[in-house]
């Protein structure tokens, strides 16, 4: 991408990461809590809004840890259908024993 990358990556911080900065100094000022946006919105807008806000927080940890596990299924989805008397069904049987917990 060359320079439009600097360029968006220039806007991105002056627009988004540098107003963020300061918008949780000066939470963590006012009100320096251990648990942040939950805490800082539970304490601003009261239970129900920070449940909502660790409940998004929970579910964008999941879905971002989650995300780069993706592409590895299909990698060993081909291997299972290529290897030697590899078929669908074995590949299934794998899957079975790695997430079963011991």
């Amino acid at each position: 991408m060359g320079r439009a990358q600097f360029v968006v990556r220039l806007v991105a911080f002056v627009l988004f990461h540098a107003p963020m900065a300061v918008a949780v100094y000066f939470l963590n000022r006012e009100m320096p809590l251990e648990g942040g946006l939950y805490e800082w919105a539970r304490g601003a807008f009261g239970d129900g809004v920070g449940f909502m806000v660790a409940w998004n927080i929970w579910a964008y940890a999941l879905s971002s840890i989650a995300t780069p596990c993706a592409p590895n299924n299909g990698v060993a989805k081909r291997r299972a259908r290529h290897a030697p008397g590899g078929s669908e069904k074995a590949f299934r049987r794998t899957l079975l024993i790695v997430k079963t917990p011991s």
